[in-house]
């Protein structure tokens, strides 16, 4: 499906409504919460992934010291992939990730980025970070993180914008939400869905749009003014205890601090 087609803009007036798909398969998946399709499953999968902006969001494969997981992450520079700390550092994987595998753009065995046929495919990085609220406190409110590239593959793809945005200007927001979904073709496939944000706090925020373990450290975004994609979140956690709604890490003015800085350093690396 096309950009055009799919993104929502705005506000949200009303409740959305869009086709549902029914063809799912059940992956191993590495979050502490599970992302979940509430009602309807109104996925829809992306069929020109390596078109903009479904090329600046990649499947992760990740190789831990006890076990392997998928995930979703996007760039947020040439060398900066953004994603969940869960993806990078979780108890269940024996901590620390070994080795995470990036696939910009995958559509199945698919791998349209780098272009560059001497860089192997999909890319593999060994160099992450997270916070030590999230590797030694398991603080959701820690729960995101970055993977470094050697290499500035976003050159090729694009890199979403960040931003810090206003309780007021989030709620009703309309936003984007995709990635890697397990229960879909095992994470092989990119699916998109949207809704308006239901509830905003300090540091998460909450939303309907349709997502599945694979889909944590995926963006959260929304269209400018000038139809930009601009990411004002993590995905990272789906119905759970007092939860009701999908949710991701805010990114406020301290999250938005700490990624600059991450940025920041691959730039002048």
């Amino acid at each position: 499906m096309s950009a055009r087609k799919l993104l929502v803009r705005g506000k949200g007036e009303g409740e959305l409504t869009k086709s549902s798909f029914s063809d799912v398969s059940i992956a191993a998946v590495i979050q502490p919460r599970p992302e979940t399709l509430i009602g309807a499953d109104n996925r829809v999968r992306i069929l020109d992934s390596e078109t903009l902006p479904w090329r600046m969001i990649c499947s992760l494969e990740i190789r831990g010291v006890t076990g392997s997981g998928i995930g979703t992450g996007w760039f947020a520079g040439p060398k900066t992939i953004i994603t969940a700390g869960h993806c990078v550092f979780h108890p269940n994987l024996g901590g620390w990730a070994k080795e995470i595998k990036i696939a910009p753009g995958r559509y199945g065995a698919e791998f349209p980025f780098p272009k560059d046929t001497t860089i192997p495919r999909p890319l593999a990085s060994q160099k992450f970070e997270a916070l030590k609220g999230w590797t030694e406190d398991l603080n959701t409110d820690f729960d995101y993180a970055v993977i470094h590239l050697n290499q500035p593959i976003g050159n090729e793809t694009g890199w979403f914008s960040i931003a810090v945005q206003d309780d007021a200007t989030l709620k009703g927001l309309l936003v984007n939400v995709a990635g890697y979904p397990g229960d879909r073709d095992f994470g092989r496939y990119q699916y998109f869905a949207s809704s308006k944000i239901d509830k905003v706090l300090p540091t998460r925020f909450f939303y309907e749009a349709d997502t599945y373990g694979g889909q944590s450290g995926g963006p959260v975004w929304f269209q400018d003014g000038t139809d930009q994609p601009v990411v004002i979140g993590v995905h990272s956690y789906g119905v759970g205890g007092s939860f009701t709604l999908n949710s991701a890490t805010r990114i406020n003015a301290d999250v938005f601090q700490v990624l600059k800085g991450w940025i920041d350093a691959d730039n002048q690396a």
